[in-house]
């Protein structure tokens, strides 16, 4: 047992050779959630980001590694993985275009749910549109969709309509039948029964006071 124990601690027994420990998956994607490497994010390493009037960042690896456990698992810091640009999960962003100060660019846009505080319906906020927000109309990056397209839509209807009845309201006592029936139909929109049934009554004494005697 001795000379057994002496073997061992001579060395005489082959030693377990140690394994090199695989790369680290640094990241987790905004899109798809997945961890991934830093090799995976080549996409995003080719994006410089503008800070400042001469002074740009770039996403390399010393960014990465920097920032990993702050800025690229920050859910504002919306950016995606070369896997899901790839496949069209997601698109690629350029905050040279985009207004921002103190809320991080988009690196990428990829489809995102809201729900919308007018029906309480989810809806999407699609990727092109996200792009379209951001880097044709220039909105701030950190404005969000508060309806979904329908009720934005009603919404902006019933905008148009109050416009309307202002200009109108400011010819009163001219106003024409066409007119009158006009603002008829937007406060039955409004369900203002009153209002509705005043202008129907008025265009019905325009219209006999038109027809001859």
């Amino acid at each position: 047992m001795c000379f057994v124990r002496k073997w061992v601690t001579l060395g005489f027994m082959k030693k377990k050779k140690k394994k090199n420990k695989p790369a680290e998956k640094v990241l987790k994607c905004i899109c798809c959630k997945n961890e991934v490497y830093g090799s995976e994010v080549e996409e995003m390493k080719k994006i410089k980001i503008p800070y400042g009037a001469n002074y740009t960042i770039k996403v390399d690896n010393d960014f990465l590694k920097t920032y990993k456990n702050s800025i690229l698992n920050d859910k504002n810091f919306q950016w995606a993985c070369d896997s899901c640009l790839a496949s069209k999960r997601a698109i690629k962003g350029n905050p040279a275009n985009q207004t921002y100060c103190d809320y991080s660019p988009y690196l990428a846009y990829f489809d995102r749910d809201f729900e919308c505080e007018s029906c309480e319906s989810t809806f999407v906020f699609a990727k092109k549109e996200q792009k379209f927000w951001y880097e044709e109309l220039k909105f701030w990056v950190q404005s969000m969709p508060k309806h979904c397209k329908s009720c934005r839509k009603e919404i902006r209807k019933e905008k148009q309509y109050h416009k309307r009845i202002a200009e109108l309201n400011e010819k009163q006592g001219s106003l024409k039948i066409d007119e009158l029936s006009e603002l008829a139909v937007i406060y039955d929109h409004f369900g203002n029964e009153q209002k509705r049934n005043k202008y129907l009554n008025l265009v019905k004494k325009k219209s006999l006071e038109k027809k001859p005697t």
